[in-house]
């Protein structure tokens, strides 16, 4: 590998010898690969690139892939040159060649064809495009438009001369050690329109997948009147995902270039592309085109316009999109960027409405949760790296230097080359897996693991197939290891054979989900990933004794995971399309292998949140989920599912709303966590995961079986490479009120915390706590006008910290409504009024009778306490601490302070028996009576000097009441600064 200071040296070479013979080499006879022997190549090895792959990495893991040719007559270029991260195989950035002869600076062709390929991978941010003399880098996140010039999305435009007037640049972006550590993402985030762009492949496929759905679906329809919904939509989606595999198979070369495009010219389009679907079915064999099963495709009819317009679009894309003729590069398109589309996609269904026509809409459980959230890459990565990895690591040991460890494992007696057994027996589920997002990412791990095993033992044995039970129960070996798996793992050029990546396929990805469309799309997700690296050769060699694909129907299957078919007991006689929607499903029945072994080693994915129960199926989760609110909260109910599934010692890893951290009420799952589990990790994501919504969310890890003494590792923030873990002691999080797992504060804001609660009365024993009314300030019991029984209201902006602001507002009560009102007494007597939403305590004071809305809390003495000695607790920096530390989370969204916080709060109780402590009550209710007189004077200031000065009286007065608080309290002066240094 070159140096900074040779590779300058090579370079200037180049620059020279060109420079020199500019006339010959910008000639229109001297081609493009010469360019390429002659500078391109040399110049990609003096920055250290290693074309040839003298490493020897596996195709799947080498820096460059290189292009060497071009299907003659064919519309379809692949890029020049992939450059990848050798770690990860990732594309870090495409390079097109061309010779110099090419006016790369002015000439549209090249821009385009160099901007599609990153457009066409979401994870490619930019584009060369160079033939030595020019060198133009591209912004791939910008789509291409028709109005477009060679200029449009560059960001730079060298010429050869600046390969040495800027060489730094050059060396510091795209030499290989830099690149490969993060130089490419470095260089192309301090491009805003690459930072924001709204431009994306997926987004344009979710765009396309609707539009299909829409036309497919109010045609069929109209010409197939006997369909029921339920037929209409398996037919709409079976017709697409058909159609989309086969695209899939011909830009991998897997089918005959243009081949569906050809199907759609001329007769009846459905038939034609019907009859290829039958020919599919014989060659995969993957249940996509199982026409036994699916009986209605094929005696439907569809226009040919329909059809003709679906393929058209796939070949040559929307011009109304801006395509400008890419259509979609499925060899290109990465198969997680799908799954991010069909996700969205399957948030719809087709109804039928009462004049037969079809009307796409929100599934409702959709509509309740507010959309369809797709995990991001970097969650699903971390949550199989901490779930599949670790398993893994527990057969097989990494080696020091971080590779595959062949030798003998002491905890399980495993020898190096039984490894591929004991891996063959892990059983991965997800039990809502939507489109397959996580199962990808699974099967993705292992099928890298596989590579690196077979790499370094090319002679160890095969994985073994598993017996499953068939569609009619009997047990079933199925072999799809066929001739060319025969004692080989690897195929001549270093990639997995294909019968091996079946196996894994069959032997460890496992999934359920209620919707059996998103079941089909995670099946053709799978069988998308199986197929990467086949060609028409290996296909053809396959289909001497087996098909191409393994069938899916033993691992992917559809049910709702919460509810067995013991939900019918009791008399209930339901309607088909009632037992359509609840769908039951019997685990230890669908997955009957499994469960005999004990049942699952990893558990993982992205739950519903939210959904909505019907009452009966309510009744039937109450009594068969112990530890859930299920009123709350769906995700609950999958956590202690996922409990149930697991062997003793198998991993869970899933990302859920942060509120199962510090929500009072999810007391019991947290118990069920901390007393049966080993809390591995937590990690705290906050609010900007999910692009389509602002969720607060958290990965939960943790493996079946409680172990005393386990640390649980925490993290707050953004998942990178560089996260640092904060140790907390699993069992320290059963002394929390509610058992909440606080794991945002210091070892020294937690014994200050605990000094505050030691000897002192919870609120709740002191008070009576009361909502206001239950509707907000635009109910159409308020008005602006007074009037008979009308009463002045407050809400929670209207409350300052010991103070309040009247807004003219009024509330016309009705006592007899006792759904919406209240007792009066609770707003007639003396009491202290909180905001509900916010982060920490503003308490105010009123003996004015203020009536309030549904965001305040009203607290009423008992008649054994001064009301405001404890408002100047309250509102004390002590108390706003307490409360931060005790209940602290990263919630930024909407945050609301429950009740049951509040009636935690510890209260020093005085004996006024005692002088000094009479004294110090005495003095505390006296200064907060002289804030609440500041306050009201500040709020009548006239002139501006007035309001400051009462200002600063306030703010002495506020510090007066800090330090008593803190000397009630007893803090020593290093206790005190720990508080101060939180504000």
């Amino acid at each position: 590998m070159t140096n900074k200071e040779q590779a300058y040296e090579i370079i200037k070479i180049l620059v020279d010898k060109f420079e020199q013979g500019i006339a010959t080499y910008k000639n229109n006879n001297y081609n493009e690969t010469e360019t390429r022997n002659e500078f391109i190549d040399p110049f990609w090895k003096a920055l250290g690139w290693d074309l040839e792959n003298k490493a020897k990495l596996s195709p799947v893991y080498k820096e460059v892939v290189v292009e060497k040719t071009q299907k003659v007559g064919s519309d379809y270029y692949r890029p020049d040159y992939n450059f990848r991260n050798s770690s990860n195989g990732k594309i870090l950035f495409y390079f097109e060649a061309k010779k110099p002869f090419v006016n790369l600076k002015n000439d549209l062709a090249p821009a385009l064809q160099a901007r599609r390929y990153g457009y066409q991978n979401n994870s490619v941010n930019i584009s060369i495009l160079a033939n030595f003399e020019e060198f133009a880098i591209y912004n791939c996140r910008k789509k291409t438009r028709a109005n477009d010039t060679a200029k449009t999305a560059r960001l730079e435009f060298l010429t050869y001369k600046d390969y040495v007037t800027r060489f730094d640049f050059i060396w510091e972006v795209f030499a290989k050690e830099n690149a490969q550590n993060g130089s490419i993402e470095t260089y192309a985030d301090k491009f805003k329109e690459i930072r924001e762009s709204k431009d994306s492949i997926d987004a344009d496929f979710l765009n396309s997948l609707e539009t299909w759905r829409k036309f497919l679906a109010t045609d069929i329809a109209q010409k197939n009147p006997n369909l029921e919904e339920f037929q209409l939509n398996f037919t709409v989606q079976q017709t697409i995902d058909r159609i989309v595999f086969l695209k899939i198979a011909e830009d991998r070369e897997i089918e005959p270039e243009k081949k569906l495009f050809n199907a759609a010219k001329k007769g009846n389009i459905y038939d034609n592309i019907f009859d290829l679907f039958i020919t599919a079915d014989q060659r995969y064999n993957s249940g996509l085109f199982n026409f036994k099963k699916d009986v209605v495709s094929r005696n439907i009819k569809i226009d040919n316009k329909i059809l003709r317009a679906i393929i058209k679009e796939l070949y040559e894309g929307s011009e109304e999109e801006g395509h400008n003729g890419i259509g979609y590069r499925f060899d290109i398109i990465p198969v997680e960027i799908l799954g991010y589309a069909y996700e969205q996609f399957l948030g719809n269904v087709i109804r039928i409405d009462a004049n037969g026509s079809a009307i796409i809409e929100p599934k409702p459980e959709v509509r309740k949760a507010g959309g369809v959230f797709y995990t991001p890459v970097e969650v699903v990565n971390y949550i199989v790296e901490n779930t599949i990895g670790e398993k893994i690591k527990e057969i097989s040991p990494p080696t020091p230097e971080g590779g595959v460890n062949t030798s003998k494992i002491p905890p399980s007696g495993v020898r190096g080359l039984d490894i591929i057994a004991e891996i063959a027996k892990l059983k991965i589920i997800d039990p809502a897996c939507g489109s397959g997002s996580f199962l990808l990412g699974a099967y993705d791990f292992l099928l890298k693991w596989h590579l690196d095993f077979y790499t370094k033992n090319p002679k160890a044995p095969l994985p073994k197939s598993p017996s499953q039970p068939s569609p009619k129960g009997e047990l079933t070996t199925p072999s799809p290891l066929g001739r060319a798996g025969v004692g080989l793992a690897l195929t001549p050029i270093g990639t997995l054979t294909s019968a091996v990546k079946k196996q894994i396929l069959l032997n460890n990805i496992f999934g359920v989900d209620i919707d059996e469309q998103a079941v089909e799309v995670t099946k053709l997700s799978l069988l998308i990933k199986c197929l990467e690296g086949e060609t028409e050769a290996t296909v053809a060699e396959q289909l001497i004794n087996d098909k191409v694909l393994p069938t899916l129907d033993n691992n992917i299957l559809c049910g709702n995971s919460l509810i067995n078919h013991d939900f019918y007991e009791g008399g209930l006689f339901p309607t088909a399309k009632e037992m359509r929607k609840i769908n039951t499903f019997d685990w230890k029945q669908g997955f009957a292998e499994v469960f005999k072994a004990g049942g699952f080693d990893c558990v993982i994915g992205n739950p519903p949140y939210g959904a909505a129960f019907p009452d009966n199926q309510k009744k039937y989760l109450r009594f068969n989920f112990q530890y859930s609110d299920i009123e709350t909260e769906s995700y609950l109910l999958f956590i202690e599912k996922a409990m149930s599934l697991m062997v003793n010692n198998a991993i869970s890893g899933v990302i859920i709303p942060s509120n199962l951290f510090t929500n009072i009420r999810y007391d019991k799952i947290r118990k069920l966590l901390l007393n049966q589990t080993q809390i591995k990790k937590l990690a705290d994501l906050g609010a900007n995961i999910f692009k389509q919504a602002a969720v607060d969310t958290c990965i939960l890890n943790f493996s079946k079986g409680y172990i005393a003494n386990n640390i649980t590792k925490t993290f707050v923030g953004t998942l990178s490479k560089n996260m640092s873990y904060n140790d907390f002691l699993q069992d320290d999080f059963l002394k929390n009120t509610g058992e909440i797992f606080n794991i945002y504060v210091s070892k020294q804001e937690k014994n200050v915390e605990n000094k505050i609660s030691a000897n002192n009365e919870l609120l709740k024993n002191l008070v009576k706590f009361a909502r206001g009314v239950e509707f907000g300030y635009s109910s159409k019991y308020i008005t602006n006008k007074v009037k008979k029984n009308a009463k002045p209201i407050l809400a929670g902006r209207c409350i300052a910290r010991y103070g309040l602001r009247f807004e003219g507002k009024y509330v016309l009560y009705d006592e007899k409504d006792l759904s919406n009102f209240k007792d009066k007494s609770i707003y007639e007597n003396e009491k202290l009024l909180i905001r509900r939403i916010g982060h920490e305590i503003i308490a105010a004071y009123d003996n004015q009778k203020y009536y309030n809305v549904c965001d305040v809390y009203n607290i009423l003495s008992f008649g054994k306490i001064n009301l405001k000695y404890i408002l100047g607790i309250l509102n004390s920096s002590l108390m706003s601490f307490y409360m931060n530390v005790r209940f602290k989370n990263s919630k930024k969204l909407f945050p609301k302070i429950p009740i049951a916080y509040l009636e935690q709060l510890p209260i020093k109780i005085l004996n006024t028996s005692n002088k000094l402590e009479q004294q110090q009550h005495d003095k505390l209710v006296l200064l907060v009576e002289k804030m609440l007189d500041l306050q009201q004077k500040t709020a009548l200031a006239k002139i501006p000097q007035e309001k400051t000065m009462y200002e600063r009286l306030l703010q002495t007065t506020d510090n007066q009441i800090n330090s008593l608080v803190y000397e009630l309290y007893e803090l020593t002066n290093e206790e005190i600064e720990v508080i101060e240094n939180q504000k």
